[in-house]
């Protein structure tokens, strides 16, 4: 029998839990446990961010990858703390950093409406972000 003391991350906030605790919810800890494991989103972690294989399996279950905060956001503020436009590098770069969560797309969706902005496509997101600093 495994030995029920050993401790493991959670799969939210990263404190450590007992693993028997996280086998009896789905990976997180009790502060952190979202709900159900059916309706819970997918967290960053357990889809690589945006590889390809991650995001086919991920489209698959109907979840589509969403950055929180979103791109544009953090764009946004991270140019005005350089004081410079970013770089094309520096976009893929926060972009390829930035924590992602997989959501249902009626989910994503609602986000986006209640956000009352689209965020920046991570595929095109030099382009984009070009466009948005420009209409600013």
């Amino acid at each position: 029998m495994a030995n029920e003391s050993v401790r493991e991350p959670c799969l939210s906030c990263g404190r450590p839990t007992l693993a028997v605790t996280l086998r009896i919810t789905s990976g997180y800890c009790r502060q952190c446990r979202p709900g159900t494991p059916q309706s819970r989103p997918a967290i960053a972690s357990e889809f690589p961010a945006f590889s390809e294989s991650a995001i086919q399996e991920a489209a698959s279950h109907g979840l589509v990858p969403v950055i929180i905060p979103p791109l544009v956001a953090t764009l946004f503020l991270l140019e005005r703390k350089k004081g410079a436009p970013l770089t094309e590098e520096e976009v893929y770069e926060i972009r390829d950093k930035a924590p992602a969560m997989m959501l249902p797309i009626p989910q994503a969706e609602q986000l986006e409406k209640a956000r009352g902005y689209r965020d920046i496509n991570p595929e095109s997101c030099w382009s984009e972000w070009l466009q948005r600093r420009e209409d600013a």
